[in-house]
């Protein structure tokens, strides 16, 4: 099962972007709480995944440190396995973080948007100063000790044309995993996707270029859409399922995190245990297509199904926004074109893949 916990609400950044909106909470969980979850869950689940996410969760160092040593201790007890993430801004990673990281095999996700122009655009202190310098020395201190470390640019109006100069950016660094994470909130039109569009062409020929090298690196969601092209069975999937928890810093339960804090969602809290029913009645809901979506031939490809992008971009989980049909083509159709460019220059045996290709 996967669990993530909001370790707490605060952060010390001010994103233009930010999809918590202007009036957030400011509260941080418990050890108390952290605790009472993975002993319940434990009980029951031999293999965890589990994520670390705020606010900013290094405002909280002591209390990630505090969970996974608790973590260590119920896997010597009962034998569950942990696989562990951290989603941070950056700008308070620090050495003995990023040992702590490496000798506990967690996968940290930074999210950096790239080169100081496309990072400081939207992304600055509280105080409207420069994050760039502190959030890139935490990336750096990440790659210099070899963690697993992934990139999460964000792609907005204002930066989606610097997205292939980005990923070279990332490369120059050594990082080998890379997310961009599309901006629904922003005001697109036909030009600015048809940035997008030539954008992720830019994005494929580097990819192409690395991998002639051997620098196996994953872009997503590129990577992704190529694993439900050659993977027969395998699609799109949405967390509302039974697989994920979300746990506010109040021990609130949700589905996922673009859920989190909104109380029509609410899935259960840390005292009662997880609602099944509540849970069930967001999936059959989530699961109400548009006949659009069912006469789609890219619909096994597609994440217009996703609640949480459904949600994220309508307010709804019903609604699918025409902007993520055409975001989505973009998608798979450069996995397909990637897929034939890699198959063309015969280069297949170097394509080493983490997700289920073999």
């Amino acid at each position: 099962m996967e669990l993530v916990f909001y370790l707490t609400n605060k952060c010390n950044m001010q994103c233009k972007y930010c999809y918590q909106g202007a009036e957030k909470k400011t509260t941080d969980l418990s050890f108390d709480i952290a605790k009472n979850v993975l002993d319940n869950v434990s009980q029951k689940e031999k293999n965890i995944s589990m994520g670390f996410f705020g606010g900013e969760p290094l405002l909280r160092k002591d209390l990630f440190y505090e969970i996974n040593n608790y973590c260590k201790e119920i896997s010597k007890k009962s034998k569950t396995k942990f696989g562990i993430t951290i989603t941070t801004n950056g700008t308070l990673i620090d050495e003995e973080f990023v040992k702590f990281c490496k000798k506990n095999d967690i996968k940290v996700g930074i999210s950096i948007d790239g080169e100081k122009e496309s990072h400081d655009i939207n992304r600055l202190m509280a105080n409207g100063k420069s994050t760039y310098d502190s959030t890139l020395r935490g990336l750096d201190l990440c790659v210099k000790e070899k963690l697993s470390v992934m990139a999460l640019p964000v792609v907005c109006l204002n930066n989606v044309d610097k997205m292939a100069s980005n990923l070279e950016f990332f490369i120059n660094h050594g990082v080998k995993e890379v997310t961009f994470n599309f901006n629904y909130f922003d005001n697109w039109d036909d030009d600015s996707l048809l940035k997008l569009k030539k954008q992720y062409e830019k994005i494929s020929d580097i990819y192409i270029r690395e991998l002639k090298k051997g620098n196996r690196i994953a872009v997503y969601p590129i990577d992704t859409k190529m694993t439900f092209l050659l993977v027969k069975n395998r699609q799109c999937v949405d967390r509302c399922n039974l697989n994920r928890t979300c746990v506010d810093s109040d021990g609130s339960f949700y589905p996922c995190i673009q859920f989190v804090g909104k109380e029509k969602y609410k899935i259960g809290d840390y005292k009662t245990g997880v609602n099944n029913n509540k849970r069930y009645e967001l999936i059959k809901t989530r699961n109400t297509s548009k006949v659009v979506c069912d006469n789609c031939a890219l619909k096994r490809y597609c994440a217009s199904g996703c609640g949480c992008i459904r949600f994220s971009t309508t307010n709804d989980i019903v609604e699918v926004t025409p902007l993520v049909c055409e975001t989505e083509k973009i998608y798979i159709n450069t996995a397909n074109d990637l897929i034939a460019k890699i198959n063309k220059e015969n280069i297949f045996n170097k394509f080493i893949w983490t997700q289920g290709v073999k």
